[in-house]
């Protein structure tokens, strides 16, 4: 049955709808709007992202090894040469015999020198060596740390892993600035400095080891060249 609705029902209709208020907005959906697109990476992106960065390390991290360690072969020439230069100097301006020597216990209270024939350079001291230059004594000189001898310098032991080889255990000037020898062993006339690559070129003919020579007249320098360094006994 169909309700038809007449011209007479029509003020009825409104009526009511005036007594219900005014029509109230359509209810917002309960479910939103699509979301946008997420931003991020897939799967497959972040693989190859990794591949990259695993194999920029494989590339990256020997060079950066190596960088160290010639920072660390450079460090210990630099520093012995460095000595060696003040303990001349020294010697020069003090009117008296220095004495670069080598030694196992660098840091002591009362560090103690290798002997003279040691051929080990790992550690070392600069002292004057002698304790009271007015007065001559059978120790003057001897390339021993003597009651009242001045230290001058100190050099801790260097890191495992790297050697320090010489042809004796002591440089020694004279007050001219010449080396001279201490009995009938002479002054060192090289430090060959190496770590595990030992003489291997890293570059041209530039090796991984570091060589101190220091000429008869006192004066000192480093070499880092192969053929050289392979000439004074290598490592």
């Amino acid at each position: 049955m169909h309700l038809v609705k007449s011209a007479a029902t029509r003020p009825l209709v409104t009526a009511v709808r005036r007594a219900e208020g005014p029509a109230r907005p359509a209810r917002a959906s309960l479910c939103p709007a699509m979301k946008a697109k997420s931003a991020g990476f897939t799967l497959v992106e972040v693989l190859f992202t990794v591949v990259i960065l695993t194999v920029l390390l494989a590339l990256g991290v020997p060079s950066l090894r190596d960088f160290f360690r010639n920072a660390r072969m450079t460090s210990a020439a630099n520093e012995l040469l460095s000595d060696i230069n003040i303990a001349r100097t020294e010697a020069i301006k003090r009117r008296v015999v220095v004495t670069v020597c080598a030694s196992t216990d660098p840091l002591a209270a009362t560090p103690v020198c290798a002997a003279t024939d040691a051929t080990s350079f790992a550690g070392w001291l600069a002292f004057v060596d002698d304790a009271d230059p007015a007065v001559a004594h059978a120790n003057d000189g001897n390339a021993v740390i003597d009651s009242g001898e001045t230290i001058l310098r100190r050099h801790q032991l260097l890191p495992t892993g790297t050697t320090a080889k010489s042809d004796t255990g002591f440089v020694s000037f004279a007050d001219t600035g010449f080396m001279r020898p201490v009995g009938t062993v002479p002054s060192a006339t090289r430090v060959v400095i190496c770590d595990e690559r030992r003489n291997v070129a890293v570059g041209s003919d530039r090796s991984a080891a570091r060589a101190v020579t220091i000429s008869p007249t006192g004066r000192a320098g480093v070499t880092r060249v192969v053929s050289a360094i392979s000439g004074l006994g290598g490592c």
